[in-house]
């Protein structure tokens, strides 16, 4: 039971932190991963703000992650 709880908060760790790095990149902006193969081929994308309060709901996934990931 004890290991199982412990896949399950990793995987509830991992999950939010995803989510909440799509919520603020930017729409048609190519994700943080993916950047430096895009500068190596000079692939570029236009530019776009991501709404405040999507930065606000990723901020508190985020936290959630850490207070998941301390217990």
């Amino acid at each position: 039971m004890l290991v199982t709880l412990q896949i399950v908060r990793i995987i509830a760790v991992i999950a939010l932190v995803c989510v909440a790095g799509a919520m603020v990149t930017p729409k048609g902006r190519i994700p943080l991963a993916f950047r430096g193969v895009a500068k190596l081929f000079k692939i570029s994308a236009e530019e776009q703000k991501v709404p405040g309060w999507k930065k606000l709901v990723a901020f508190l996934l985020i936290l959630g992650a850490i207070i998941i990931a301390a217990i």
